[in-house]
Formats: C-alpha cells, structure tokens, sequence
C-alpha cells in the first residue's frame, strides 16, 4: 500500500511543483518514502526541483531525462513511471494526509528498529551486547524522542532564520503588517492588519452587522492583496451573501435590488459595483457551511483553494462560532464552544493564515447592548467566555445609543428645516468596536473604533478612533453630516440659515 500513496504523491510533485514546496513545509522527508523504484523517481523529481538538474520544468519527461543521466532507467523504473503518469493527480490537502500516513509509516518502522536493538541487547548479541544497560537505555530514550518529534513538530527551523527574516525586511524599510483592511485605516493601524497565525474572534448581538462587517474585511483584503478568501457561513446562503456585498458596494437596499424596482441612478451604481466585484470576487469563495463542514473539513478546502491559486497565502472567516459542527455530537454547548475556539486558534497556526471568527452573544449580553447603560464583553459569548483566552485578538460590536439618538436628531432638524426629504433619511446606527484584546498591539492606539453602519444597504463606513475625552458631540455629528453630504449619501438643500460645519474629520474613512 505504500507504494501505491509514493506513486500518488510523485504524480502531484509532478504535476504540480507548488505541492513540493507545501510538502516540505509540512514536514516531509525524502526518508519516508520506502520503495526502491519510487524512491528513485522522487530523487530524480527533487533534483529538477532544487537546480541540480539541467532543466528546470518539472515534467515526466524531464524526469525520464534526469533518471537517464543519473543512470537508472531501467525496464523496471519505466514501468513504475508510466503507471505515475496514468495517475489522477490528488488534490494538496490528499497528498498532504498521504505524506502524514507515510510519516507514521516511518516512525512504526523505526520503533521495530529499536524493538529488535533491545531483543538483541537482553540476549547479548549484536552491536550492542557489551555496552552498559544505563548506556543503552538513554540511547535508546533518545531515537524514541525523535521519533515523536518527527512525528509532531512539521519542520523545525532555529530561530535565527526568523531573524534574518526581521532583519531584512527591517533592512528593506518594510515593517510587520498582515494583510490590509484599508480603507478601515483605524483598524488597520489598531491591529497591524490581519496577520497570519492570528485568531481574529468578533461578537455582537442580533441586527449589529457582525457578518456584514466580515464581508467588508474580505472585500478590502482581496483589494489590496489580492490573496483568496474563504468566507463560510451556517446562517446565510451564497446568493444572500453576495446580495449583500453588491448591496454594500452600491449602497443600496437589497431587497430594491431584488424587486427590480430601480431608478436610473440606481442602475448605474449597480453597474459600476458589477464591474468593480467582478475581479475581486473571483477570489472570494463563499460556502454555505453544513453538518459535514468541520474544521478538519475546512481545513482540506483550504489547502486546496492553496494549490488552486499557487500560494500559501489564504484568509478564513467562519461565521458563526456556535455553529461549527464538531464530530462529537455529544457535547454541551460550553464543551462545543471551548473545543471550537480551541481547534480555530490551532487551524490558524497550522495554515499560517488568520482566521476571523463571529460569535453570538448570549442573552445577557443581547440585553445590555439593548439597554446601552453598559456594554457587553466576550465573557458573553454564548457557550462561555474561554474564545477570548483562545483568540489573539478579541472584538465586540455595540451600537451607541446615545450618538446614535443624537444623529437621528439631527436628521429630523434636516427634514423640519425642509433640507431633507423624510423618506431619504438613512436608517443608520453609530456602532462603536471594542478592541478588548490585541496581541502584540501597537502602543499608543486606541481601542474603541466608530463606524456608521448603514441597516438597509449593509454598509459600514469607519469615523475613527473614539475620543473617551470628549463630553459633547455636537461638532462630531455635524462633521458626520457633511461627510455623508460630500460623499453623496444623502442630498441636503441649500438652507441660507444653516452654518456649514467643518467638512471632514481626521479617520472618516468610507470603504
């Protein structure tokens, strides 16, 4: 059976050279391959990989030319390679569990190795007969260790390599940032972007945006670093889903988009959003999660959409928490949660991506984001509080009531003063994002950002840092306002009696 998984695994290192890299980073070791004539092969397929053939293209032919050069073509090996050839090659996340099948393969081997020393030890023959028993037992203590190393650790690298790594990007003038979120300026400097490794948890209660604000953060990534995306939702359907980001981009009503009732405008907004998603939304792969979509699951997708798009760089965002499917359906809601949260934080180290993850509030939490006398915290998390102690960076979504009565006054001022037309007032919430926990955060920022988050179009749009200093918010709302105005959100007449306020306040930042 092994050599059959060794001739699965060559046909994807041909056919795909980007599942070498992969493999290698995984842990693989030319070791673990067993079969003479396989083992041949992937000599051959290695040299070509690492430069020390004369050509550079991974291909059967190629390989043909290698192995006649290294001069061990025989009948044999032919027949091994064209029945490689005749192979379906396996998808990455498949030849990744055959190389963990072979690498239990070579530690079982290794422990009968080190069976048969000790038989010949006790029976005083063999190369080990005459050495002491204290000797022989921490030898043989230590092939054991490294065997569970090998086993459990994928590649070990001396710390001094991620150094060098510091060095010279320092030595480049680049400095550590994950993936941008722009135009989210304030978050993006609050959380140095999305960073690989990073488990990202956000909560909210009910009607608070949570995966709308998700499908912002996937728009903006794929903007500006054009890596794939993995959007898995067990609420929402991949049309509904993508109603939304259409919603979001032309700010309008979904539900007008869908009735068809549109004006000229509307039309043309519509059109423009089209073109502008078309490109970005080709790395954006939403599914609708269901009770086979475990993390181990999740996990084999995105090797996949890795190998897809040729890159080990990829973003999750899991929504929701309490939704994930577990294997064990015998758990409580705390154990489900807890195995969960814990199993994310070990997917986002494995895959070395950042993964965001929602969680539900639990009806405490709902109550107090419903009053706004005081404001829930992940310890509210339905199931338990323990994602915040998993997660590296914690957040919460609650709107402020306060700010918000205060816009919605200003609004009916508009409309009394005949500046504004009742029926084009936004229904708009001032939502405040509470930055509870940032590993590694940078100094001197702020942990409670603003957004103005539009109910019917899905919109979010960031106002900046909040001012904990600040008594009256007068200025604030004006300013607000006249940055809807500019930006073309809402249309005011003129009105000779009004002041102008400031146009513009530092962190507005539309998407």
């Amino acid at each position: 059976m092994s050599e059959e998984l060794e001739k699965k695994i060559l046909k994807g290192f041909i056919a795909d050279n980007f599942t070498i890299s992969r493999a290698f980073s995984e842990g693989f070791n030319p070791d673990y391959f067993e079969n003479s004539k396989t083992k041949l092969i992937l000599s051959a397929v290695l040299d070509i990989y690492e430069g020390r053939a004369e050509i550079g293209v991974i291909d059967f032919e190629t390989v043909k030319r290698q192995l006649e050069k290294k001069g061990v073509l025989d009948n044999e090996i032919q027949k091994t390679l064209d029945e490689i050839e005749k192979i379906e090659p396996p998808p990455l996340a498949v030849i990744i569990s055959y190389i963990d099948i072979l690498k239990i393969r070579h530690g079982e081997r290794k422990l009968l190795e080190i069976s048969l020393d000790m038989k010949d030890f006790v029976e005083r023959r063999g190369p080990h007969k005459a050495e002491d028993i204290a000797q022989f037992a921490s030898e043989t203590a230590e092939k054991l260790h490294d065997i569970a190393r090998e086993r459990l650790i994928k590649k070990l690298v001396p710390s001094v390599k991620h150094m060098d790594t510091i060095i010279k990007e320092l030595e480049g003038k680049r400095i550590f940032h994950g993936y941008s979120i722009e135009p989210f300026t304030s978050l993006d400097k609050t959380l140095l972007g999305l960073r690989p490794g990073f488990y990202y948890a956000l909560a909210g209660a009910p009607r608070r945006g949570k995966t709308n604000f998700l499908l912002h953060l996937a728009l903006n990534i794929i903007k500006n670093d054009r890596i794939p995306v993995l959007f898995y939702s067990w609420e929402q359907t991949a049309r509904i889903l993508s109603l939304r980001i259409l919603s979001q981009e032309a700010m309008i009503n979904p539900v007008t988009i869908l009735s068809g009732d549109l004006n000229e405008e509307d039309v043309e907004k519509l059109k423009k959003s089209y073109e502008t998603l078309q490109d970005l939304t080709s790395f954006l792969y939403i599914v609708e999660g269901t009770r086979n979509d475990t993390l181990e699951k999740i996990e084999a997708h995105t090797y996949n959409i890795m190998q897809s798009h040729r890159t080990d760089k990829v973003v999750l965002f899991l929504d929701y928490i309490q939704k994930i499917p577990t294997e064990n359906l015998n758990l409580t809601l705390e154990e489900k949660v807890d195995e969960i949260s814990g199993k994310i934080a070990m997917l986002s180290l494995k895959l070395n991506c950042p993964v965001v993850a929602v969680s539900a509030l639990d009806k405490e939490g709902c109550k107090l984001d419903e009053e706004g006398t005081e404001r829930p915290t992940m310890f509210h998390s339905t199931g338990g509080g323990d994602i915040e102690y998993d997660s590296d960076v914690a957040m919460v979504l609650v709107k402020n009531h306060k700010e918000t009565k205060e816009l919605m006054e200003k609004f009916d001022i508009l409309v009394k003063n005949k500046e504004l037309k009742e029926e084009e007032v936004p229904k708009v919430d001032i939502i405040d994002l509470y930055v509870d926990k940032n590993r590694d955060a940078p100094e001197g920022v702020s942990n409670i950002i603003q957004y103005l988050f539009f109910i019917e179009s899905n919109k979010f749009i960031e106002i900046g840092y909040k001012d904990l200093r600040e008594k009256y918010t007068y200025r604030k709302i004006g300013n607000i306002i006249e940055n809807l105005k500019k930006m073309g959100v809402i249309k005011l007449k003129s009105n000779p009696k009004r002041k102008e306020g400031e146009i513009g306040f530092s962190g507005f930042n539309p998407v």
